[in-house]
Order: C-alpha cells, then structure tokens, then sequence
C-alpha cells in the first residue's frame, strides 16, 4: 500500500489525494464532470482554487454526495459547489443496479477504510476477502500490476480532471443513439429531486452556494426531453442552472470524443462561453472574499 501512497493510478481513486486542499470551488457529478470542468481555468479566469471530485461511470445522485460529504470530511467546506446536473442522472441510494464501474480502481480503500472512506467504499459492496486482505482485493478486481508499477494518471496529475485530446472516430464508433438507454425517464423524476435536495441540503448546511451546469452532448442526444426537464427539477428546488447543452457546441462533431464526452477542444469552447456568461459571473462574485 506504501507504494501507491499519495499517486492516483486511474485518476478517480484520489479519495486521500483530495485531504486538506481546502478549495474554494468543487466541482460535482459524473464523467461529464470528470471530464468537463478544468480546474486551471476557473482559477485564471474567476480567481478561485477548484479540485475536481467528479466520478466516472456514476451519474447517481447519492454516490455523488457521498463524494461530497468524503471530501468535507477532512477539508473546510468550499464557498462553491457546481454539480454536473444532465438527463443521465438517477437515484439509487442502494445501487441496486450494482453499477460497479470503478470498483476494481477503488479497492485500494476497501481494506480496513478509514471512517472518512468507510460510507464511501460501502456503496461498492466489497467482500470479507477483499475488505480484510489487500493482495487479494488488488487481484481479485484486476489491479495488482498497477499497484505495483505504481504508475500515476498523468491527466489527473497534470489537469486535475480527465482532459482527452482524443477525436471521434466514428469508424470504429459510429454516431448512435445507444446512450439515449440511460436517459432517466418520467416515473424517474420524483426521485432524482430526492437526490438533488439532498445535495442542496448539505450545501445550505455548510454554507456552500450551490450551481447545477448542464454541459454540452452531441446532438444525436441534445434534443432528448429529459434535457429540459433537468432545468424545470432545478427551478422547482430553486438551484440556480446554466444549461450549456446548446447548439453552437452540440452540433461540432470536433467537440467530442463520444456522444456524451467533450474533448479538449469542446471543453475549451464550454469555457469560453462560461467566462463571459453572466449567470457564471454573478455566481462566482456572489461569495466572492
């Protein structure tokens, strides 16, 4: 274990990576926030520190507080929270639909974890084996060679969040309506404002003010319903939204790596539209000291 201490082998297994940095900014939700929200630039453009906590591979609501309520465990709560906030959220504080997408990457905090791990690493259901013996949770979930080689993610050591310079090859990967599947439907609603209030809870709690961004999907997903629904599930918990999800961005091809991902170039063009939105602005100047 003394091996991977202080490096993050896949970028999101930065739990302890993220103690005592105190930002002023914290950036919330799933792959499209891992993805999307450049720490650099909000602190050249608006003048604050950011750190990106984002999840790949989750877009529920509970893990995503649970991330939350981890990192101010040991940091003092951040003036600013922006949510990752789309139609791929959901609410399933049990992950009764075992979603284990980063679970061989987490393992490294399943034996004997911390208290400010322990909630955190309980989402994933790790065994007894894994839980009391760390050789067999690094075999077992396929991650004892990187344990090893104790190689760091360089996007994450680098950016602190997961740039991808990568263009869309749509080639091998054809433009399709695949992801439209987990779009969260009607019956789904009630329960995602269960999750988003949740996470507005803990923010009026802690003093935090809170924004929900909607960032950009190829167009082939843009036009979905639930994309205007995540807007009207904002009003009515009166969280303020910036829905970045618009055509100038969503129609370029060039701005992708996949039909829900930013590349670099897409993630430079969100940020020039968010450095001079005024909904941004006034956010950030809000709590400004």
């Amino acid at each position: 274990m003394s091996r991977i201490a202080g490096k993050s082998l896949f970028g999101n297994d930065n739990l302890d990576l993220t103690d005592n940095v105190n930002a002023d900014l914290v950036f919330l939700g799933s792959s499209r926030c891992w993805a999307h929200f450049d720490p650099t630039f909000f602190k050249n453009r608006f003048g604050v520190s950011a750190v990106n906590i984002g999840i790949d591979g989750h877009s529920e609501l509970h893990l995503i507080k649970l991330r939350l309520e981890r990192y101010l465990a040991t940091n003092r709560p951040p003036r600013y929270v922006i949510l990752n906030f789309d139609a791929f959220c959901e609410y399933d504080p049990l992950n009764k639909k075992q979603n284990n997408a980063l679970k061989d990457e987490y393992s490294r905090y399943a034996f004997f974890p911390s208290d400010a791990n322990a909630d955190y690493v309980e989402y994933f259901k790790y065994n007894i084996g894994e839980t009391y013996c760390p050789s067999f949770a690094f075999i077992h979930n396929k991650i004892f060679y990187n344990a090893i080689l104790a190689t760091e993610n360089q996007s994450y050591k680098n950016y602190g969040f997961a740039r991808s310079e990568a263009v869309w090859d749509t080639v091998s990967r054809p433009v399709s309506n695949v992801m439209s599947k987990y779009l969260f439907n009607a019956s789904q609603v009630d329960s995602i404002m269960s999750g988003l209030r949740e996470i507005k809870q803990i923010c009026n709690t802690n003093g935090i003010q809170l924004l929900c961004i909607q960032t950009p999907v190829y167009q082939n997903l843009s036009a979905a319903a639930q994309f205007k629904d995540t807007g009207i599930m904002c009003r009515r918990l009166s969280i303020p939204m910036i829905d970045l999800n618009i055509s100038k961005i969503s129609r370029d091809i060039g701005n992708f790596y996949n039909s829900n991902h930013l590349n670099a170039k897409g993630v430079n063009k969100m940020n020039e539209m968010l450095s001079v939105d005024n909904r941004m602005i006034a956010f950030i100047n809000h709590d400004k000291r």
